[in-house]
């Protein structure tokens, strides 16, 4: 029989491992959602992402939307979770990582703002 101090470092272990896994699991999200908003932004040197929404390639589409689904299947199937190290998270949290999304679009678009701003003066062939 395990004695009560091993037991309770034992839970303690645990604990720290699945807040460990759920960190890891955050950092990925985030990271998977930056990306989303990186291949949506990169698409033009000047203009602002929402100008570039209508996309002729299928396939830029399915990437987009093929990224939160793989993402989600490492996250919630517990082979896959247990092999990567992630843990699922608690529901509310997911609508905070879209915000990773926002954040690149936001400061890509403020970016070119300025950018536009540098160039004014410039010849179309020195921009």
């Amino acid at each position: 029989m395990p004695s009560a101090s091993c037991t309770a470092t034992t839970w303690a272990g645990s604990a720290k491992l699945h807040v460990a896994r759920q960190a890891s699991t955050v950092t990925f999200l985030l990271i998977v959602a930056g990306q989303m908003g990186t291949l949506m932004a990169c698409r033009s040197r000047f203009a602002p992402f929402w100008s570039r929404l209508r996309v002729d390639n299928g396939l830029f589409w399915i990437g987009v939307l093929s990224e939160p689904v793989v993402a989600g299947l490492l996250v919630l199937l517990p082979a896959l979770a247990a092999a990567f190290g992630l843990s699922p998270l608690p529901l509310p949290w997911l609508g905070w990582l879209g915000w990773g999304t926002v954040a690149v679009l936001l400061a890509d678009t403020l970016y070119k703002r300025w950018l536009g701003r540098q160039s004014r003066g410039l010849r179309p062939s020195q921009r």
